[in-house]
Parts: C-alpha cells; structure tokens; sequence
C-alpha cells in the first residue's frame, strides 16, 4: 500500500496541489492562445488560478534536476501532447451525434433501410462537423502542430515529448474507437477486412487535424451546402465530414450485405 504525500494543508495532498497547478497552467494556456507559448505561463499566475500557497506549490513541483517553473511546463506540455485535457474529449460529438439520434429514433426503430441510412448518415455530418468544429476553435491546436513538426525533425534518441505523444496518439484512439464502435454497432455495420478500427480512427484524425491546420489559411476549407435533408432540404457540411462519409464507406461494410440494416454506399 502507497504511503499518502505529506500534507500541506488541511485539504490538499501535495500530489492534489501538483494537479490543481497543472490544471491551472493548462487553462491559462487555453485561455491566452498557444501561440503565446508556455514561456508565458509562469508559475506565478498558475499559483493565483489555481489558489495554493506559493511554499506548498514549490514542494509539489519538487524535482531533482529542473525548477518548478520547468517542471509546471513539462507537465503541462504532457498534459497536452498526451490528449488528457478537455480539448481533445469526445463528450461534445457523442452529445451532438445523441441529440440528432433522438430526431432520427422513429426512423432506426421502424423506418425502411432508405431511412435508416439517411439517420445514419445525417450523424456522421453532425458528429463529424462537430469534430471539426471544436477542433479550430482548440487554442492548442497551434501547439500541437508545431511539436508534431519539430518532433518529427528531431534527431534520436526519442526524449519524453516523444512518449507524451505516443501517449497521446494512444489515447485518442481509444476514445473514437469507442465512439465508433457504438455508432458501427447500432447500424449493424462491422470494420472491413483488412482494415482495423484503429486505422479508421488514424484515417479520420489526420483527416480533421490536416483541414483544420489549414482552416484560415486556405479559402477551400468552408463549409458545403449539400441537399441532404429531408425533401432535399440543404445541409451543411465540413470537408472533413464529406471526406469522412466517403472514408466509413471505403473502409466499413454492412455486416449483412444481403438485406443490411443500413446501406451507405447504395442510397
């Protein structure tokens, strides 16, 4: 059995402080923009956000090698590169996929395989819209692409950054495999051969972050108006959702392809 972190205070163990403080500094981040850099979080400010005592948050940054300035960064950076914060949740896709699902429940619980497939593929505009959406508005995500670029130029052997990101890669697979999962699920759809789930969600998140990197900088990347709806009404659509359409098609089947529940690639 772990023996607890002494105490600083009546409420808080230093481990809960270390976390309160990179919370802080994360949100400080977020707030001011990436762009800004994290030279710009000092730990002054993530002690003030993050109300702690400036002796205890020294000693839950304790290191034997870096001050507790570089070790705040470091933690922060892992945080990030490790897709742990809330930039990177999938909670705000499932709630816009389960909100348009409650529009469509007549149609997936008694409609024909045309109407299913119509649900079916309004979610993927609305889940995938959402994704693309939250992502451009993500202050980190200036951040995330430039260590993607400088860690791809760097020379071995591999450091922590590395790890982080591994991490993280591995982490926002697990989230949107279970995403997926559930939305392949309940359309009676399976993965391919040979493909894998996890290389749909690899497909899909290079997709998103790919346009949204170049959300601002290329005229292309907007919005589409697409008759879609019911009665042909016009919808919108993000690149990344029509991409991504074409992307389950390509590399998801309907288990039963004889009388499918659901069928993408014929209506």
């Amino acid at each position: 059995m772990t023996t607890p972190a002494r105490r600083p205070g009546p409420d808080s163990t230093l481990d809960e402080v270390r976390a309160k403080l990179i919370t802080a500094g994360t949100n400080l981040l977020r707030e001011r923009g990436a762009e800004l850099g994290l030279s710009r979080i000092t730990l002054s400010d993530a002690i003030a956000e993050a109300g702690v005592s400036r002796s205890t948050a020294y000693r839950s940054l304790s290191h034997d090698e870096l001050a507790p300035q570089a070790v705040l960064h470091q933690e922060v950076l892992t945080q990030l590169l490790g897709r742990y914060g809330e930039g990177t949740s999938t909670n705000a896709i499932a709630a816009a996929v389960a909100q348009e699902l409650e529009h469509g429940a007549a149609a997936v619980s008694g409609g024909s395989v045309q109407e299913r497939t119509a649900v079916l593929r309004s979610l993927i505009r609305v889940g995938a819209n959402t994704s693309f959406t939250d992502l451009i508005e993500s202050p980190e995500r200036s951040l995330l692409t430039a260590v993607y670029g400088s860690l791809q130029s760097s020379p071995e052997p591999a450091d922590w950054r590395h790890q982080a990101l591994r991490e993280g890669e591995a982490n926002l697979t697990r989230m949107f495999s279970e995403l997926y999962t559930g939305f392949i699920d309940m359309f009676d759809y399976h993965v391919r051969p040979p493909f894998t789930m996890d290389q749909l969600v690899a497909l899909g998140a290079s997709l998103v972050e790919g346009l949204a990197m170049r959300h601002g900088f290329n005229d292309q990347v907007v919005m589409i108006d697409r008759p879609t709806g019911p009665d042909g009404v016009i919808e919108q659509w993000s690149l990344f959702a029509i991409a991504f359409e074409k992307l389950f098609v390509a590399i998801c089947e309907p288990r039963n392809p004889e009388n499918p529940f659901a069928d993408l690639a014929t209506y």
